[in-house]
């Protein structure tokens, strides 16, 4: 997660709202796209930096180390523009999207190196059909250092997503 160095720091959830509400309303849509291109090891486009120091990191220097987690969740969330929805899980919206088990699979099972073209093809899957997730779900496991912590998330996003397959095949 983020290493918060003050105490007035907003939650995550906060912040991932507000960074929804700007990407969708507060950019121009050359520069949502530059976002969505956004190469997470050059993270160089103009929007990406008005949202880092302007929300993200206002009163104080990004941790370098940070650079590339921001810019991928930045350019995850540009791609998913106008599709936060804080009371609809990721993974209950995947499986409700029909996102394949074969895929989920491959997600679950990726580790931190390959975890970002996963998610990146999971969430342009949902936003090809327009299907809004809670994106601090995705915030956190694109923020998280921490393996374990990262599992747990993991756990989380299939226990959601196979509860709505369970549905679908019982119903």
């Amino acid at each position: 997660m983020t290493n918060p160095s003050t105490e007035d720091r907003p939650s995550l959830s906060s912040l991932v709202g507000t960074l929804a509400t700007r990407i969708e309303r507060g950019l121009d849509p050359g520069d949502v796209a530059a976002l969505r291109r956004l190469d997470p090891e050059r993270p160089h486009a103009t929007a990406f930096w008005w949202l880092l120091v302007g929300t993200i990191y206002p009163e104080e220097s990004p941790p370098q180390r940070q650079l590339q987690r921001w810019a991928r969740l930045l350019a995850l969330m540009a791609q998913a523009a106008g599709l936060h929805r804080p009371d609809r899980s990721f993974g209950q919206a995947l499986a409700e999207a029909g996102f394949s088990e074969l895929r989920f699979e491959r997600l679950l099972r990726a580790n931190e190196e390959n975890l970002w073209p996963y998610l990146r093809r999971a969430v342009g899957y949902l936003a090809a059909g327009g299907h809004a997730f809670d994106q601090v779900e995705l915030a956190r496991l694109v923020l998280t250092w921490d393996s374990e912590r990262r599992e747990r998330l993991l756990l989380s996003l299939a226990e959601n997503y196979y509860r709505v397959q369970h549905k679908k095949q019982t119903a």
